[in-house]
């Protein structure tokens, strides 16, 4: 009899729980759901309130133990192609995104901030961010742009440097070929203060290459971007998210000094250079998404379903009979 009655306590007990977080999921308790992650102890480089010289009025913080969240996103279009949806973000998901951003001090920084502050605890805001666009689509540069210069946001675009001005034909299996940016819109946009990295000649998958055309592919990418934009070239983004040791061997080889993957998460302080995580930011994701992304790495389903199965496995052990 008691063995049944702590059973029924433990099974009330789970439902309530997730009921609770149910609840603060549909009204929108981001802290609830999505609390901080957990930040590295700070270290005795670590000042706060230290003000910035640039701007004397915007309080910084060097943030040597903080992980920082680098938001991955491709298209960016009021009607996004059908095949593509999942990897697409409206016009207007875009723009809610990035005045929730703004309403909470974000402050994007761009790739070589993030790489001085991993380096030699180089000064960061109080609460920064990078954002970047994978591919070149046409749609970033004609919708994203826009919106990121109203709020004083900068970005990094990694280009396809064979294909600039052309369409994604590394799509065209899956029947989708999207516009990308010529080479004149790419200078208007490292003009204006936009970074523009590598993302290989043809978008290929680059462990499927032989070890001299992965270095080609590489090289040649880097070497056409300095020349078109006639600035130092030296941050890729891995078509697909896909490299193993001996790409970024290759990648270290040709000069790069960071690597995007797509492991997802946010960038804590010990992460790889030539294998960065960051939060991809998908097109059926709700503000709370978003939210909960940027400061987790994680949607808040993802979050609660792991929550849930947490709490399905404490409560299943307990109440059974001991043998």
């Amino acid at each position: 009899m008691g063995g049944k009655l702590a059973r029924h306590r433990n099974e009330v007990q789970a439902r309530l729980t997730a009921g609770q977080a149910l609840g603060q999921l549909r009204t929108g308790s981001l802290l609830a759901v999505c609390p901080p992650a957990p930040q590295a102890r700070p270290s005795a480089r670590t000042v706060a309130g230290e003000l910035d010289h640039g701007d004397p009025d915007r309080e910084v913080l060097i943030r040597v133990g903080a992980p920082i969240p680098i938001l991955a996103y491709h298209e960016v279009s009021p009607e996004p192609h059908p095949a593509f949806r999942r990897y697409s973000v409206t016009a207007d998901q875009f723009a809610r995104q990035m005045g929730w951003l703004a309403a909470r001090d974000y402050q994007t920084i761009d790739i070589d901030a993030l790489v001085q502050a991993r380096r030699a605890g180089g000064a960061l805001p109080r609460r920064p961010v990078l954002i970047m666009f994978d591919d070149g689509f046409q749609g970033c540069a004609d919708h994203a742009v826009p919106v990121l210069q109203s709020h004083g946001f900068t970005a990094v675009f990694y280009l396809v440097t064979g294909l600039m001005g052309d369409t994604s034909r590394w799509m065209a299996g899956e029947g989708v070929e999207l516009p990308l940016m010529s080479w004149d819109r790419a200078r208007a946009l490292a003009h204006a203060g936009f970074q523009c990295g590598v993302h290989t000649v043809t978008h290929p998958r680059l462990t499927s290459l032989e070890p001299a055309s992965c270095r080609a592919e590489l090289g040649a990418a880097r070497r056409r971007l300095e020349d078109e934009l006639g600035r130092p070239a030296v941050h890729l983004a891995y078509p697909f998210g896909n490299y193993d040791p001996a790409v970024q061997a290759s990648a270290a080889e040709a000069g790069y000094v960071t690597a995007c993957s797509t492991r997802a998460g946010l960038s804590e302080a010990d992460d790889d250079l030539l294998a960065l995580h960051r939060v991809t930011v998908y097109g059926h994701d709700s503000l709370l998404d978003f939210a909960c992304r940027l400061r987790t790495g994680s949607a808040a389903l993802e979050r609660l379903r792991r929550a849930l199965g947490t709490l399905a496995r404490r409560f299943g052990g307990r109440g059974q009979a001991r043998p």
